[in-house]
């Protein structure tokens, strides 16, 4: 069994980079939630998945990490645009790109 244990400075180090990542473009990125399998990786297409709601992050997304840890600002609630179980979260930047699926 592998074991990764992670000091608070690299941690912050990742979390900086994330959110660096999901600020790219001029404005807000976007939370996709969907139903369904979530795909290999951020750079494989949705197919059939059915998307559920867009929430919109504000701009800047998130605070500075602290400790290895770090919180989002506000998050703007969407509007249902398909029905089914939430299952998965893409999250893109303001250009459309995914950076991460999460569930």
């Amino acid at each position: 069994m592998a074991y990764v244990n992670i000091s608070a400075a690299g941690r912050n180090a990742m979390l900086t980079t994330l959110t660096g990542l999901l600020e790219a473009g001029s404005t807000a990125g976007t939370i996709n939630i969907y139903d369904g399998t979530v795909p290999a990786s951020p750079d494989t297409a949705v197919t059939t998945q059915v998307l559920l709601v867009t929430l919109t992050y504000s701009d800047p997304s998130h605070g500075t990490p602290s400790g290895g840890v770090i919180t989002a600002a506000t998050i703007t609630a969407g509007t249902a645009v398909g029905t089914g179980t939430a299952a998965w979260a893409r999250l893109k930047d303001s250009n459309g790109l995914a950076v991460m699926d999460c569930d």
